[in-house]
């Protein structure tokens, strides 16, 4: 668990997750990966679901009785323009931009891993498996996935919380040379969840870091290029209405903070996509 802790950014998890595949990759293995997606997690924490789980793990009843009234009795209504609604009991959720709520989506979220076999790693509401195998036990491999993913359904069920089975993607991680000596861009592996095949993608965005099939960065540098210049097209046509350092600020928050965020786990990046970066914040 990497969320809502200190000392554990993003690039924690994704470090760990690159590290490990490229270690596999050195082995000869592939990695299949299933990227699980939560809708509305934290609204959805059901009240006697985390009593139950908080209660599993050692909390007392005084304190128990306490996270019940901080978590119950709250209200909510629409308001839509000067027409309300009527108000509403909250019955599920955790108070966002609380102190206390992602403490306890947390500890919510706690007992995720335990019967799992395969790597697991979460971050607040994302959910990320994996293993890695010789191309040749990629069946094996396959088979001990849909175990965990069912775990992870049956896990989801008991916890009242939802999983999006139609964003929920795979990839399978290799080397271009192994990829075409094993001719594994044809193949999607038969990973299931709620009996719904996953859709194998070449790219996918995890922790704003776009991941690669061939853990290669050249996609997630060019989706960070293009986003920087649509922000610096914008400074650009207000550059004459403004002082210097509000311009320098704008960019400092506005774009650099994008080159600079998980900037560690790309390293180290070619020449040629490092002189695109540097292009960019160069203008």
């Amino acid at each position: 668990m990497f969320g809502f802790r200190k000392g554990h950014a993003t690039s924690s998890v994704l470090l760990r997750a690159r590290d490990d595949v490229l270690k596999a990759m050195k082995k000869g293995e592939i990695t299949l990966i299933a990227f699980a997606d939560f809708s509305k997690a934290f609204d959805t924490v059901d009240f006697a679901v985390i009593i139950k789980k908080l209660h599993a793990i050692g909390f007392s009843h005084s304190s128990l009785n306490w996270i019940l009234n901080y978590l119950t009795g709250r209200k909510q209504l629409v308001q839509v323009n000067d027409s309300q609604s009527e108000l509403a009991d909250v019955l599920f959720g955790v108070p966002q931009g609380s102190i206390l709520g992602p403490m306890l989506f947390n500890l919510y979220v706690n007992d995720l891993q335990n019967d799992f076999t395969c790597r697991c790693f979460q971050y607040a509401n994302d959910t990320t498996v994996y293993r890695s195998c010789t191309p040749k036990n990629l069946s094996q491999c396959v088979q001990e996935m849909n175990d965990n993913i069912q775990t992870l359904e049956t896990w989801v069920t008991e916890s009242n919380l939802l999983l999006n089975e139609n964003k929920t993607k795979q990839m399978l991680i290799s080397t271009r040379q192994m990829s075409r000596t094993h001719n594994l861009g044809d193949i999607t592996p038969p990973l299931t969840i709620k009996n719904i095949s996953l859709e194998r993608v070449e790219h996918f965005k995890l922790l704003v870091t776009w991941l690669s099939e061939d853990l290669k960065w050249s996609h997630h540098v060019k989706e960070l290029v293009s986003s920087c210049y649509g922000v610096l097209s914008t400074l650009r046509k207000i550059r004459n209405m403004t002082p210097q350092h509000t311009k320098k600020l704008s960019a400092e928050s506005l774009v650099l903070s994008k080159l600079n965020f998980n900037d560690v786990v790309c390293y180290p990046l070619p020449a040629y996509l490092c002189k695109c970066v540097i292009s960019d914040a160069v203008c």
